[in-house]
């Protein structure tokens, strides 16, 4: 049985890729919050930093994925908002390990991928028919390890689905298929882990992100899973799109066992740079090793064309938080904070105006707060880059949690589920 590794030492506060926003500055009315739900579970439904949770249409529908469960095999709530009823639930799905990922493709058609501790992942078509959401098996995974996958990354470009998962063996793999086939193509190794009695060594959390060419695969790297589950590297794979079995990999971020380093969130700025938001230097445990660095948050840079490949970085932040980059139509770039707490949810806001070699703090922003006496901070995600093909606009989506003050009658934790949509105005 994989072990399952706790993000609880990041204080719950999950932020994740990308935010969709144009230049300007965040109106002063603080945003309604709508509330979607409760949902009874071992673990936060934003659970995971890498994977889309959430999608909007662009009628303005939204779709919401809650988690609940106890563990290993929970279910999967799909929750739907239209402008003009609210929130709603609309199917779940049964055996589910860890929360599942939802993407949209060009033409707006629901795309979920499961995952479960005993059976194989799955890609499942969602059809809504004005009345109740339809769920179509489309595949039913039959790769390395039995179908299994754990860890899952995924995202959708043209007409494919790009996967990648960690192996029960701990190895990292990429395969793909095209949306309406059933047939996973042959799985790529992209790193050889394994199990150790001092820790387990894998590469966890991908994220993707797509150009007109190419794919980037971000991942977080660890070599004490299953004992201080800290990850210490931050490490990008990519690959022609026309050729995705021949994959590269390169260090944004090597640390070393006993310092933490994660990486959030990546985009290609106007000046074609490949930019990469991380954390990294807090020492956890073990010698102290000054070359590592200060604490906190980093913002790494490269050419996308550059030889030999040598990343630069920008110090953000000197304490520890979460990290989600965008950018405007002018190419200034932002890169929204979260602090590492459990009763924080205001973040700030910092802008680039050259490409992300400089930071500054971007004033006058609404922090909307997203916790209170009965809840502390679970979890925050901002719809991503790659799990939708839809401009936002001058909005951007969020989607987070509150872990609540009291337990089920089963004794699992409850996580109410909230929903607002910030808005930008013109300087």
């Amino acid at each position: 049985m994989i072990a399952y590794h706790s993000f609880s030492r990041y204080a719950w506060v999950l932020l994740t890729p990308l935010l969709f926003l144009t230049m300007g500055c965040v109106k002063d009315d603080t945003p309604q919050i709508e509330w979607v739900g409760i949902n009874e579970c071992w673990v936060s439904p934003l659970w995971g930093t890498n994977t889309p949770r959430f999608v909007r249409q662009s009628d303005g529908t939204v779709w919401i994925l809650g988690f609940e469960g106890d563990y290993p095999e929970s279910e999967t709530v799909i929750y739907r908002r239209d402008n003009k009823q609210g929130w709603s639930e609309a199917n779940r799905i049964q055996g589910c390990y860890q929360p599942s990922v939802i993407l949209l493709d060009e033409d707006e058609n629901l795309h979920l991928l499961t995952n479960s501790q005993y059976a194989p992942v799955r890609h499942i078509k969602g059809v809504w028919d004005g009345d109740s959401l339809r769920l179509e098996t489309i595949a039913t995974a039959k790769w390395v390890d039995d179908g299994r996958g754990w860890y899952l990354g995924a995202g959708i470009v043209q007409d494919k689905v790009y996967v990648a998962y960690v192996s029960l063996d701990y190895d990292f793999w990429l395969t793909w298929k095209s949306l309406g086939e059933d047939t996973w193509a042959e799985p790529v190794l992209l790193y050889d882990g394994f199990v150790d009695p001092d820790g387990n060594h894998a590469m966890l959390y991908p994220r993707f992100y797509f150009s007109e060419e190419s794919a980037y695969i971000m991942a977080s790297h660890t070599s004490d899973g299953s004992t201080y589950n800290f990850k210490d590297g931050v490490y990008l794979y990519s690959f022609e799109l026309k050729n995705p079995g021949q994959v590269t990999q390169e260090a944004v971020w090597a640390g070393r066992k006993g310092y933490g380093a994660y990486g959030f969130d990546m985009l290609i700025n106007k000046d074609q740079d490949l930019v990469v938001a991380y954390a990294s230097g807090r020492h956890y445990y073990g010698d102290v090793d000054s070359s590592i660095g200060q604490s906190g948050l980093y913002v790494g840079r490269r050419g996308i064309k550059q030889s030999p490949r040598r990343w630069q970085r920008s110090s953000l932040i000197s304490e520890g938080g979460f990290l989600s980059l965008s950018q405007d139509e002018s190419g200034g770039l932002f890169a929204f904070s979260t602090s590492a707490t459990y009763k924080s949810g205001k973040f700030q806001v910092y802008q680039s105006k050259d490409y992300g070699y400089s930071w500054k703090l971007n004033q006058g922003q609404s922090n909307p707060n997203l916790s209170d006496s009965v809840a502390v901070w679970a979890g925050m995600q901002v719809l991503m880059l790659g799990a939708s093909p839809i401009s936002q606009g001058d909005e951007f989506p969020i989607y987070f949690a509150n872990l609540l003050a009291d337990t089920s009658a089963e004794g699992l934790k409850r996580y109410r589920l909230g929903y607002l949509e910030w808005q930008t105005q013109d300087e």
